[in-house]
């Protein structure tokens, strides 16, 4: 390229750049009002509030979430009240040994009705290695469950 068709090609953009200038200057943008902005988001599935509104929102949710802890520490203290045993089952405990020391600590009423349980519901050979605590609220089935998981 030589230095005339450098200078047109220059002279050209800038002039573009005038009319562009000019053209952003003189066109004005089109003023949206509130409600055409609120109409527009309601469309969108948007939810719009006033502050008013938001804050009322807020204090509600505040007094629910303080009501749901305090129900969580009334579910806490309950259990913290109930009696509970720790069970240490090892290696080549049998189901019956569980249910005699899990009678011996009143947790069960029979220690052969539970073995029964275990044993007809295919719990017993399922009976995980280690320590579960086992609360005197649980029925056969929610013992056998503990039991059988780690």
């Amino acid at each position: 390229m030589d230095k005339q068709t450098t200078r047109a090609f220059a002279a050209g953009l800038f002039t573009a750049s005038l009319a562009l200038l000019f053209y952003s200057q003189t066109t004005s943008s089109p003023e949206t009002t509130d409600k055409a902005m609120i109409e527009k988001l309601q469309e969108k599935d948007y939810v719009v509030l006033s502050t008013k509104e938001y804050e009322q929102l807020q204090s509600k949710t505040d007094q629910l979430s303080k009501a749901k802890e305090t129900k969580a520490k009334t579910v806490n203290s309950k259990e913290s009240n109930e009696q509970y045993y720790t069970l240490r089952i090892t290696p080549g405990m049998d189901s019956s040994e569980i249910g005699e020391t899990l009678e011996k600590a009143g947790m069960i009423k029979s220690a052969e009705e539970f073995n029964s349980f275990l044993t007809k519901n295919d719990y017993a050979e399922k009976i995980q290695v280690g320590e579960h605590k086992i609360y005197s609220s649980m029925t056969m089935k929610q013992i056998a469950v503990v039991l059988t998981t780690n």
